[in-house]
C-alpha cells in the first residue's frame, strides 16, 4: 500500500488536533507577516550611511598604508575601522563613532525587531558635539547622517601637503588652551 492512500484514514484520526495545528500555524504566519510589513527605511538608512562611511574608509586606508591593497585584503569594516591610526588625529576623532556606526549596522543585519536609539550613539554624539555645536538631536537617524558626513570629510584623502596642513590644524586645537 502507497503512502497516499493512507491520508484519510491518517487525517481522521488525528482530526481533534488539527484547530492546535492551526492555531499555531495562524500564530507563525502572523508573526512572519509582522516582519514582513516591518519599515525597512531605517534598516536601508544605516545601511546607506554604514556603506558610504566604508566607501571613504577604503580610499583612506589604500592611501595612507599603500603597501596593504584593501580590496585584495578582504578586510571587515570593523578591521578596516581598527586600521585607523591614533597618531592621525583626524581619524581619530572619528574612529570611535566609526566603530560604533558598525555595531549599529551589526545590530540591524542580524536581528528583525532591531530598533535605535539615541542612547546606542555616544561616540557619534560626542563627535557632533564639536563638530556640530549648538546643534541637539532627537532623531538617531539624524545623527548617524550627520556624524557619517563627518567622518567621511575627516577621512578625505587630500594632496600631501593639504593633509599635512590639516594635521597641524587638528594638532593645534588640540593643544590649544582658551
Amino acid at each position: 500500500m502507497r503512502i497516499i492512500d493512507k491520508v484519510k484514514e491518517v487525517v481522521k484520526e488525528f482530526s481533534e488536533h488539527f484547530d492546535k495545528i492551526e492555531a499555531e500555524f495562524n500564530r507563525q504566519n502572523d508573526f512572519f507577516k509582522s516582519l514582513m510589513n516591518k519599515d525597512h527605511d531605517i534598516i536601508g538608512q544605516v545601511l546607506k550611511y554604514h556603506l558610504i562611511v566604508e566607501h571613504y574608509l577604503n580610499n583612506y586606508l589604500a592611501f595612507k598604508i599603500p603597501e596593504i591593497d584593501i580590496s585584495e585584503a578582504r578586510l571587515t569594516f570593523a578591521q578596516k575601522a581598527k586600521l585607523l591610526s591614533q597618531k592621525d588625529v583626524r581619524a581619530a576623532f572619528v574612529k570611535p563613532g566609526i566603530i560604533e556606526l558598525n555595531t549599529i549596522r551589526n545590530k540591524f543585519s542580524h536581528n528583525l525587531d532591531a530598533e535605535l536609539s539615541k542612547k546606542e550613539l555616544k561616540q557619534m554624539v560626542q563627535v557632533l558635539s564639536i563638530s556640530r555645536q549648538g546643534v541637539e538631536y532627537d532623531d538617531p537617524i539624524k545623527v548617524i547622517n550627520d556624524f557619517s558626513t563627518v567622518a567621511c570629510t575627516f577621512l578625505i584623502v587630500h594632496p600631501e601637503e593639504i593633509d599635512l596642513l590639516w594635521e597641524e590644524i587638528f594638532k593645534a586645537m588640540q593643544n590649544h588652551e582658551g
